[in-house]
């Protein structure tokens, strides 16, 4: 799979070297969304923790796009795009978040840059319009003791795509075009957050590579898509028991008369010992009409955890339900009311239990 890559990657570039081609200048458009939250939140009464009633958060970024096309009817585009704030509890300066160029035409669509993995664009997921399942644990706080943390996959956040094991990494990437429905997405990765060669000697992950087949289509008023994926990555840890990582997600989509339902699922095998391997699932159903629309999700993210009777089968459950109001151009109001809870095999230890409970409200506003 690297070499079709590279050889795809190649094949644009040397016909956009060789070949007398000229384009009109590119034609920069901005866009930006803010999205402003205000939470009424309940935690459960934990031995030694107290926690915030009132709460707010705010997820900002700025997109830059510009595109054109070629004589020779290849399709060039950029894009860049700046995270002010991203909701998850950190506060954080303005800093560039993804950043590609792309060549498309009858081929497909290659892709080089910092960019999530091409699963992210062809996976399919529940509906939700309200904060997102995967912010849920933004507003009902982890247990500070205990075995949680030690894994990013297990904080309460881990989406169902393969972004989460390569997200805005220096990458290139293909989409094909589509066949009867069918259509296949490649990602490459030779160093995970490095730039340039990288030493293969120590614990770095190196040569992550993903392909996703996706299937869409419309017939007699319905809308269906599914896919499904599959990652790996070099761990090149010589202690570990297992040297790699191996994950694969599917995911489905079907819509009709308003109504969407979906589901989707992860698997990981992290290098390591067993302890941190994981699965993550969701399933939800949303209804639009016009302006307004209501979803239901339910999210679960498990992590098998130490084979000890405290700490075995970390978990986090979530249930969503959220509603939007589209009150103008651009402009949503949208409220979740959820329920969400992080839990271990041992059910007795306080401290390694708790859950909460909350109401958030924002805008949603895209200009």
């Amino acid at each position: 799979m690297k070499k079709f890559l590279y050889g795809i990657t190649t094949l644009v570039v040397v016909c956009g070297t060789t070949c007398h081609v000229y384009a009109a200048p590119l034609k920069l458009n901005l866009s930006i969304n803010m999205q402003e939250w205000f939470g009424v939140v309940k935690h459960e009464r934990d031995s030694g923790q107290k926690f915030n009633t009132l709460s707010v958060s705010t997820d900002n970024e700025i997109h830059f796009k510009a595109k054109t096309f070629l004589d020779n009817g290849i399709e060039a585009e950029t894009f860049l795009r700046l995270n002010v704030y991203d909701g998850r509890r950190e506060i954080r300066s303005v800093g560039i978040d993804e950043e590609w160029v792309s060549l498309g035409g009858a081929f497909g669509k290659v892709y080089a840059g910092a960019k999530d993995s091409i699963n992210k664009s062809l996976h399919h997921e529940p509906v939700d319009y309200g904060i997102g399942y995967d912010d849920v644990s933004v507003w009902v706080l982890r247990p500070v003791t205990g075995p949680w943390g030690r894994m990013p996959l297990m904080n309460g956040q881990a989406r169902t795509s393969l972004e989460q094991l390569s997200s805005t990494q220096p990458m290139v990437g293909y989409i094909s075009p589509k066949f009867a429905g069918l259509q296949l997405g490649l990602t490459y990765v030779p160093n995970l957050g490095t730039l340039g060669t990288n030493s293969r000697s120590g614990t770095s992950a190196t040569h992550h590579w993903d392909v996703t087949l996706a299937y869409t289509r419309d017939f007699q008023g319905f809308s269906v898509g599914l896919d499904s994926g599959f990652a790996h990555q070099d761990a090149r840890n010589r202690l570990a028991v297992r040297n790699d990582l191996n994950a694969w997600n599917v995911g489905f989509k079907i819509g009709y008369a308003g109504f969407t339902l979906g589901a989707s699922f992860i698997e990981t095998q992290r290098p390591g010992p067993h302890a941190d391997d994981s699965y993550t699932w969701n399933a939800g159903l949303g209804y639009t009409n016009g302006p307004w629309g209501v979803s239901y999700t339910y999210y679960q993210e498990r992590r098998r955890g130490a084979h000890t009777i405290d700490s075995r089968h970390e978990m986090f459950r979530a249930h969503l339900v959220s509603g939007k109001y589209a009150l103008g151009a651009g402009v949503t109001l949208k409220t979740s009311v959820f329920h969400g809870r992080f839990s271990v095999y041992n059910r007795d230890i306080d401290h390694l239990n708790t859950w909460g409970y909350g109401l958030v409200s924002g805008l949603d506003v895209n200009f």
